[in-house]
């Protein structure tokens, strides 16, 4: 192929290309906005999401630590009428009290505070009555 069979080689004018470079500078400057703003819209969404799953984490911790320390608390309760027993770990605080009435009502509460960017405090109620030495429970109560 010789050099004069390739029209867009031979029409090329730089005259007709200073009118259009204009267009297209201004074509990649809005492309670049536009970019660099959805960019901006993604990272504000991810952090709020990190707080939102965070917080998600921070809930349910503490729900987790207020039933631990109702099984804290239960752990003595065919042998003991009463008990109050506390823990702390990383994860948070938790207190776990046990009340027993001699007709053989009983009350289980145990309550947490869970640590870190969001604490949270959770509750946990139990009521019931002893059958022998068998506990049986008639409600419970999950609160945050």
């Amino acid at each position: 192929m010789t050099k004069g069979s390739w029209p867009l080689i031979r029409s090329f004018s730089r005259a007709r290309t200073e009118r259009e470079r204009g267009f297209i500078l201004m074509s990649v400057l809005i492309i670049a906005i536009l970019f660099f703003a959805m960019m901006t819209l993604l990272l504000i969404e991810s952090s709020e999401m990190s707080r939102r799953a965070d917080r998600y984490r921070s809930r349910v911790i503490a729900q987790v630590l207020a039933e631990n320390a109702v099984e804290l608390a239960a752990q003595k309760m065919i042998t003991t009428p009463a008990t109050v027993r506390k823990y702390e770990d990383e994860q948070g605080t938790i207190r776990g009290e046990y009340k027993a009435s001699p007709s053989g009502q009983f009350n289980l509460i145990g309550t947490s505070e869970s640590k870190g960017l969001f604490p949270v405090k959770a509750t946990v109620k139990i009521q019931g009555h002893l059958d022998g030495s068998n506990p049986r429970i008639d409600f419970t109560f999950h609160s945050q």
